[in-house]
């Protein structure tokens, strides 16, 4: 005899192994109407009947069928949510339309919650629902995914409104998945298949996505106050991570600020900066040994680096700190025109004449079709040496010395 329990399981597994149905039209057929009567669920002989058929059954097509007749038959059993849920996990592994995705996530939803609620409908204490933690942590934890699939899927149809309101309630849900999985205690294992370490790794994960796909938005709007917001959000869940320490001290120091910004509010997004870009500073060594950073990757990473350094010191206004930043930046990529120009200009605000001269003449070699520097650079030759005599020769000869 095979018990509910047992079925259940067996059920959900063999339907996800037995494969997708011919097409997503023939998944959207059944509807699940909380509002419904609830259906008296079949007897124990039929029960076995029909679902054994569905697990024994190996057509894709035919098996969908079986499973619509049954949730006809008793569209708010018990089952419901089983036979959603398998669907729902299907079109998620055929990487359907999203709008097919949402659709199953939310039929599997609202039956997940309406079993839930009949399940835990017999406790009248609501206190003493914390008896019940792999029951409520197994609720959760389906619950996130659904909610994940929906943000993925209205991340693909491009709709950030949706986005930010699935992924607020994603975020809360996690933080309920969280608190359920700390009081499974020894049972973790058992119940969620996972250590605390391993099931922190997926809650990191997880929160992860959520936020990347919210600063992706922001990103694409070039909202750069709320890249900054999520970022700093991220690094409240991965502090070290090199990375995000960058993205997040670059945001800030190129910020576009008003322009009548005060003093102060400019020093403290420039303090914020150098702050994180410290941080990145004191990982950076271990992250470049990463095997998948190429060395491109790794030059790129230092010239940023020190580029932001530079920025934000600049801004300050101390300019042997910039100006030796951007040295830096140069040294990890020493053909990058910006660089070079910008430690020309922090020569030039510096009345440094021996920074800023062969600086701005790099980046003219550099980029030769670049009016500014051009003009620039003839600004500050004229009155270095009093005419333009000789300054091709001088450009040549400073481009000729990059890389030595």
């Amino acid at each position: 005899m095979i018990t509910r329990y047992s079925l259940f399981a067996a059920l959900l597994g063999a339907t996800l192994a037995a494969g997708a149905p011919a097409g997503a039209s023939q998944r959207a057929i059944i509807r699940f109407n909380p509002q419904a009567p609830l259906q008296a669920t079949p007897s124990s002989e039929d029960e076995q009947t029909a679902l054994l058929r569905m697990l024994d059954e190996d057509d894709p097509t035919r098996r969908n069928r079986l499973i619509t007749d049954f949730l006809i038959q008793y569209p708010t059993s018990e089952y419901m949510h089983m036979l959603l849920q398998s669907r729902w996990q299907i079109v998620l592994e055929r990487n359907d339309d999203p709008q097919d995705l949402i659709e199953a996530a939310v039929e599997g939803l609202e039956a997940y919650q309406y079993f839930m609620e009949s399940k835990l409908g017999f406790i009248d204490d609501p206190d003493s629902l914390d008896e019940y933690p792999s029951t409520q942590y197994r609720f959760k934890n389906q619950e996130l995914q659904y909610y994940q699939s929906m943000v993925d899927a209205y991340a693909q149809l491009d709709e950030p409104e949706r986005i930010n309101e699935y992924v607020d309630l994603a975020l809360a849900t996690a933080d309920e998945t969280d608190a359920w999985f700390d009081r499974l205690g020894d049972e973790t294992e058992d119940v969620a298949g996972m250590d605390a370490e391993a099931w922190a790794e997926v809650s990191r994960n997880t929160r992860m996505f959520l936020l990347n796909t919210v600063r992706n938005i922001h990103v694409a709007d070039e909202n750069e106050a709320g890249v900054v917001e999520v970022t700093e959000r991220m690094l409240e869940i991965v502090p070290d991570d090199v990375e995000l320490l960058l993205f997040a001290a670059t945001a800030l120091a190129q910020q576009q600020a008003p322009a009548d910004e005060a003093p102060a509010t400019l020093q403290a997004r420039m303090e914020r900066a150098l702050a994180y870009a410290d941080r990145a500073v004191e990982g950076v060594d271990l992250y470049l040994l990463r095997a998948d950073v190429s060395e491109e990757q790794q030059a790129g990473v230092m010239a940023q680096l020190y580029g932001t350094i530079g920025l934000a010191t600049a801004q300050l206004g101390d300019w042997t700190a910039a100006a030796e930043a951007y040295r830096a930046a140069i040294d990890a990529t020493p053909m990058a025109p910006n660089l070079h120009y910008m430690l020309g200009i922090v020569g030039a605000n510096s009345n440094d004449i021996d920074i800023a001269l062969p600086a701005f003449a790099r980046a003219h070699f550099l980029a030769p079709d670049v009016p500014d520097i051009r003009a620039t650079l003839e600004q500050i030759y004229q009155a270095s040496e009093g005419t333009l005599d000789g300054l091709d020769d001088y450009v040549q000869s400073e481009g000729a010395s990059l890389g030595n």
